[in-house]
């Protein structure tokens, strides 16, 4: 959220430094910033945790288990039975389950509106009172005003995943992640009827708080679906939906641009098209 809400200011900045003709560059500074993660990584992999701060359960196939005793004379159906009991599905079959099935499509679906939202606030904004444009009615928004609404979509986030980070711990998971994609979808869709700054950036700050609170509940549920020794790599899988509806959210983003002609601006820079040549 934080992160969100810093980066853009970052870009612009090196942007700024090197100039429009060399975005690449200044692209390519923004992204070893991020590596910063990276290296935050290997700290927590390094990190020797202590006894008391893991929590030991208990085993459920350990010997004693009531579940896993056998009984002298129960023959070797029942032992195969109780075999294929404890064996953990394998991941070709919780690919091919219904669980993961909905469990993608909710990421791609999630990653969609995330990015889009991000692709769109600064254009929608930056489109309010543009000449032949399509909000050519309604006051115009600068940049500086525009970007502020992105600002506030990222400081959003991140009061998001701290406040309701609390409340996930009180509520039922599953009541709460529904609770914020119904929220923010809703307040999605409001975008269309509002045209003014404090409009667009109140919509902004409701869309990153409930935003946040469905990502930070969405890997939990999935600990509680694909919970067992394929634990990783089924989340590895199913958050993989995110990149594609981020795909998805840029590939629209675009086409909306193209069929407008040029006339939203993009980041507060219009499409440019060339003049009409005389015959």
């Amino acid at each position: 959220g934080f992160g969100s809400a810093g980066l853009p200011r970052l870009a612009g900045a090196l942007l700024d430094h090197f100039g429009p003709s060399e975005w690449r560059v200044a692209q390519r500074w923004l992204v070893l910033s991020t590596l910063v993660g990276l290296v935050a990584g290997f700290f927590v992999r390094m990190r020797r945790w202590d006894e008391d701060e893991c929590e030991v359960l208990p085993d459920a196939a350990s010997p004693d288990s009531s579940a896993s005793v056998n009984v002298d004379g129960d023959g070797p159906l029942l032992d195969n039975a109780r075999e294929q009991a404890d064996k953990p599905p394998s991941v070709k079959e919780l690919v091919l389950s219904w669980r993961y099935l909905c469990s993608v499509l909710t990421a791609v679906c999630y990653g969609y509106h995330y990015y889009a939202s991000m692709y769109y606030i600064v254009p929608y904004s930056r489109a309010q009172g543009q000449p032949g444009g399509h909000y050519s009615g309604y006051a115009a928004i600068d940049i500086s005003q525009a970007t502020t609404n992105m600002l506030i979509f990222g400081i959003a986030q991140g009061i998001g995943s701290l406040c309701l980070g609390f409340v996930a711990e009180r509520m039922d998971k599953y009541v709460l992640y529904l609770g914020c994609c119904i929220a923010a979808a809703v307040a999605s869709l409001a975008f269309a009827f509002v045209h003014t700054v404090a409009a667009i950036a109140s919509l902004s700050a409701i869309v990153g708080v409930f935003s946040a609170g469905a990502r930070l509940c969405f890997p939990s549920l999935l600990a509680e679906m694909f919970s067992g020794p394929s634990l990783g790599t089924m989340m590895g899988l199913t958050l993989a939906g995110y990149g594609g509806g981020n795909y998805l959210s840029t590939f629209v983003a675009m086409s909306v641009l193209s069929v407008a002609s040029g006339l939203i601006a993009f980041f507060g820079m219009k499409r440019f098209r060339p003049a009409p040549t005389s015959a």
